[in-house]
């Protein structure tokens, strides 16, 4: 049973100190070494070896090592350490000499060996170790003597060396991280939209987040608490009253979660903060209380745009979603698109259409990635109609990253067999230079792209950040 020494964190988990009555010498290519057991996996921290020095003034060399079937040192060491000859004890029975170990080395249940040397002593008698030579009871370990500085190893029969193993079991493995967390704010971003903002908020785990929002100023109070018998006002409290609270955009559990605000006139504030649930259950996290003051918004800037002499189609129809992949070059917010068609419904009855739109992230350059924002807008077609129309549709999207492809995806809703709809484009012109034109005839599992093609006229508007 390990013991533990009054004011150490370590326990005492091996040790040898009966019948001392002699010294064995080592120095100069003489190395001593005791074997010793270990019961259960330990930390190995500290060893004390009883010792003295006859010619002294070198370093002292302490090595840990494994051993092999026949119980003798064997192998590199497992774990060094160096002691200083200051201090060094010249007389017999000798003086208790303590080194540690650096790193702590963890070592499974078995047989191990510490090497006593002294690799640069001018003679092989330089120093002495204190043992027991005549009635060793030590039955977990031998000690053994080496010639050639540890080449070759030769048991010292019916001795043992005194000395002592200092260390701890380990510790238990830390629990796993449990199923449901905590969550945190990592960033807030707004973006414009025609009558308000989308407001995109990021956490560090993902969750299920609602926005609570009120008008009224969140008023702070300060209640007393007691400090060595007194009592101080400092400890603060927030009233959040008259709330409205939305849930986020996204189903399920997620990363980023957006709000879509609307009928957020000019000039109001509005305060707001977030809380939520992870895996549909409640959370006690909350965000900070944030604040937002609506200005009137400048006109969107004209970022990204294609639009050339038009003498090719895209067309919207059955299951078909045609993409135009396109290339910030600023940090920028987008807030409005506008798509080039050409309706033509003249040999059939008048036809409304539900288009759907996407930006998205690129994945090998094919728009497989993640959907950052979306949008529908209606086109209607009387019976005869061909016309050239530039169509505008409100998206908000976060953050976009310069020089980071994207792609804008089109499709239409719901399913239709002819072929009204056409997104027009450029193909013996110039080519748009930071972007492509693709197609997918099955909904977007694969995606079809020819060099020749015609890049699909599109623009978008938004605001630098």
């Amino acid at each position: 049973m390990a013991v533990v020494a009054g004011g150490s964190k370590m326990n005492l988990v091996e040790t040898y100190a009966e019948g001392e009555d002699t010294g064995l010498y080592y120095g100069k290519n003489l190395w001593i070494a005791q074997t010793f057991t270990l019961d259960e996996e330990t930390v190995v921290w500290r060893f004390l070896l009883k010792s003295w020095a006859v010619m002294g003034g070198r370093f002292y060399h302490y090595d840990l090592h494994e051993t092999d079937g026949a119980g003798k040192p064997t192998g590199a060491p497992i774990a060094e350490t160096t002691g200083s000859p200051q201090g060094e004890h010249w007389y017999s029975p000798g003086k208790w000499r303590r080194f540690d170990f650096s790193g702590f080395p963890k070592l499974a249940a078995g047989v191990y060996a510490i090497v006593a040397s002294v690799p640069d002593a001018p003679h092989w008698k330089s120093y002495k170790l204190s043992a027991n030579s005549t009635t060793s009871t030590y039955t977990r370990g031998k000690c053994w003597r080496s010639l050639d500085s540890g080449a070759t190893w030769e048991e010292v029969a019916n001795t043992d060396l005194m000395f002592q193993v200092w260390g701890y079991p380990p510790p238990p493995e830390p629990p796993p991280e449990p199923v449901i967390s905590n969550w945190a704010p990592y960033q807030l971003q707004y973006t414009p939209i025609a009558d308000g903002y989308k407001i995109f908020f990021t956490t560090d785990n993902p969750c299920h987040l609602f926005m609570r929002w009120t008008l009224v100023p969140p008023q702070q109070h300060k209640i007393p608490r007691l400090r060595r018998g007194v009592y101080l006002f400092d400890d603060k409290r927030f009233c959040f009253v008259a709330w409205h609270e939305n849930e986020q955009q996204e189903p399920g559990d997620t990363y980023v979660h957006s709000f879509i605000k609307t009928a957020w006139p000019v000039c109001q504030t509005r305060y707001f903060y977030f809380v939520g649930t992870r895996q549909a259950e409640q959370q006690p996290s909350t965000s900070p209380i944030f604040t937002k003051h609506r200005f009137e918004p400048p006109p969107p800037t004209q970022f990204e745009h294609y639009h050339n002499a038009h003498d090719s189609a895209a067309v919207l129809a059955g299951t078909v979603i045609n993409a135009q992949t396109f290339t910030p070059q600023f940090n920028q917010v987008i807030t409005k698109c506008s798509v080039l068609f050409l309706t033509d419904n003249s040999d059939f009855p008048p036809t409304t259409a539900t288009m759907y739109a996407e930006i998205c992230e690129t994945v090998d350059n094919e728009p497989k990635g993640s959907v950052l924002a979306s949008a529908y807008f209606v086109i209607d077609v009387p019976t005869g109609a061909s016309d050239w129309k530039w169509w505008d549709f409100e998206i908000a999207t976060p953050l976009l990253p310069k020089n980071t492809l994207y792609a804008l995806r089109l499709r239409r809703l719901p399913y239709a067999v002819h072929w009204p709809y056409v997104w027009w484009a450029e193909k013996n012109g110039n080519p748009y230079p930071n972007g492509a034109s693709l197609w997918s005839d099955d909904w977007g599992e694969t995606w079809d792209y020819d060099p020749n093609a015609a890049d699909c006229f599109f623009k978008t508007f938004g605001y630098l950040e």
